[in-house]
């Protein structure tokens, strides 16, 4: 693989676990300002609940896109990265530049 594209993915995935944890850290204290508030009336208690449940979600979301940027860094580090895990040939670089931590 090109070291200039392997060096742009590795910026990419950097940069988007980055903007990853720091999500994460904000709906992390969104969910316990929610949980620490007590709504009295009960629509309140329904949109409170609500809310709570997608942001868990979206957190969950993320959680799953840190996993499979990490399993891409350590692709990177072992010099597997850019090999389809499915029929192991080469990621088209066009997918790779979209989709860093793509494995099929």
């Amino acid at each position: 693989m090109d070291q200039q594209l392997l060096d742009e993915c590795k910026r990419m995935l950097y940069l988007r676990r980055g903007e990853l944890t720091k999500e994460a850290a904000h709906m992390e204290a969104d969910l316990q300002e929610l949980s620490a508030d007590n709504a009295s009336d009960w629509s309140d208690r329904a949109q409170e609940e609500r809310t709570k449940d997608e942001l868990a979600r979206l957190d969950a979301n993320e959680l799953e896109e840190l996993g499979e940027i990490e399993m891409a860094l350590q692709r990177i580090a072992d010099h597997s990265y850019g090999m389809c895990e499915h029929c192991g040939t080469a990621i088209p670089t066009e997918r790779l530049r979209a989709l860093p931590s793509t494995r099929f």
